[in-house]
């Protein structure tokens, strides 16, 4: 139980850092239980309950423990979350890179539906804000505004995003929503929903599927109007072969083409994260938790821990770069975005972190000296670079300092 202690003790630091406002007690319980599910990768309450690093021996005063916990009013699930959001989405966005936001739902079982807004983060997805709802079907669009009005006030200043949504998520509400925030948007459609032309001539959507046999089917359509709220939006059908089904989405921005279709095919992120959390992870459909409220809660435990890995895979990442990483030459670096330049410290590692250095102009970095040579990774200067897909060019990723407790 000591390593659970340890791990305890260094998120329970970092979320008093970045969270003054909230009773430390309570904090230091949620840290508990996050390095418990890390330890045993389940959710079976006893499990969980067994390692907890805990004065009592007995495990049932353990579970009671446990139990409180899960059913205390004294933490907001969203106010938690707070510090975590606003870090993934700035560090998404640090480059000027779209946020791809995801809204999606999965069942446990036929007892409870999760609504998850997530963020794609590396090629999965990132849990920010969720509501459970007891019972089977879709959770309400009321609950899915919810969620979309509160994480607006998290989004950094001039931040794009990309929203993606299966099939329940294709409502004119949600499009008009969009378009008053000014999001671009992927968001699945039902084949029995009626679309109007210009002329005002109505169809199903089921009827606008090309009907070639074989190779690839498309259909891209500017302005058309969803249902008899008369939504405006573009239009894409895309079926590729080997598929069963087409994919009829409604797309965002001026013209639908070949490309931004595929953007959809993003949204699987959320599905890797739903996994991570259920079948192939710790285990969340068997739970056999019968309140909505202490599932909620048990998200919060999961979420928290599924943060703090990303953000220890990110120290390991800056503190150990790969053989490529460390032989990268300043040829291959960019030019620091404005953002970054405006909100990066200059303070010189004392600390030899690895081999690779990025050498940053007077002008762009506001520093005294004539350049300013930083390890890379550099933690004192919050800075991290990694490369990209086309290996030609470096994103870069600041860490804000409100995040530093969990990375010291």
């Amino acid at each position: 139980m000591s390593t659970v202690r340890h791990l305890a003790e260094e998120v329970s630091s970092g979320l008093r850092a970045v969270l003054p406002g909230i009773n430390k007690n309570p904090l230091y319980k949620l840290s508990l239980c996050a390095a418990a599910v890390l330890e045993v990768q389940s959710c079976n309450t006893m499990d969980i309950a067994a390692v907890l690093p805990l004065e009592t021996e007995r495990i049932d005063m353990r579970y009671q423990w446990l139990s409180r916990f899960l059913s205390t009013d004294s933490i907001d699930n969203d106010e938690v979350m707070r510090p975590f959001i606003r870090q993934a989405l700035e560090t998404a966005s640090a480059s000027g890179e779209t946020l791809i936001l995801c809204i999606d739902q999965t069942q446990l079982s036929d007892r409870f539906g999760i609504l998850s807004l997530s963020l794609r983060f590396g090629g999965r997805a990132l849990p920010l804000l969720w509501r459970v709802r007891k019972g089977q079907g879709n959770i309400g669009s009321d609950i899915c505004m919810e969620l979309l009005e509160k994480i607006k006030s998290f989004l950094p200043e001039g931040s794009r995003v990309l929203l993606l949504g299966d099939r329940f998520y294709g409502q004119a509400p949600l499009i008009a929503f969009c378009h008053r925030s000014g999001w671009d948007y992927r968001l699945r459609l039902k084949e029995n929903l009626k679309v109007f032309n210009e002329a005002g001539d109505e169809t199903s959507l089921a009827d606008l599927v090309p009907a070639e046999k074989k190779g690839r089917k498309e259909l891209l359509m500017k302005n058309i109007y969803l249902t008899e709220q008369r939504v405006q939006t573009n239009l894409s059908i895309l079926q590729e072969p080997g598929h069963d089904e087409p994919w009829l989405l409604a797309v965002g921005g001026t013209e639908p083409n070949y490309y931004k279709t595929l953007d959809y095919g993003m949204r699987w992120g959320c599905e890797a994260m739903f996994s991570d959390f259920k079948t192939r992870g710790f285990g969340l459909e068997d739970t056999k938790l019968e309140r909505a409220d202490r599932i909620a809660r048990l998200m919060l435990i999961l979420s928290v821990a599924m943060h703090w890995c990303v953000l220890a895979g990110l120290r390991d990442r800056m503190r150990n770069p790969l053989p490529r990483e460390k032989k990268l030459k300043i040829s291959d670096l960019t030019t620091l975005p404005t953002r970054m330049r405006n909100s990066m410290s200059c303070r010189q590692s004392s600390e030899k972190l690895g081999e690779v250095s990025v050498l940053i102009s007077k002008e762009d970095s506001g520093c005294s000296e004539d350049t300013l040579r930083c390890s890379v990774p550099c933690l004192p200067c919050f800075l991290h670079c990694e490369k990209v897909m086309d290996g030609k060019s470096l994103s870069t990723y600041p860490i804000s300092a409100e995040y530093t407790p969990f990375l010291n």
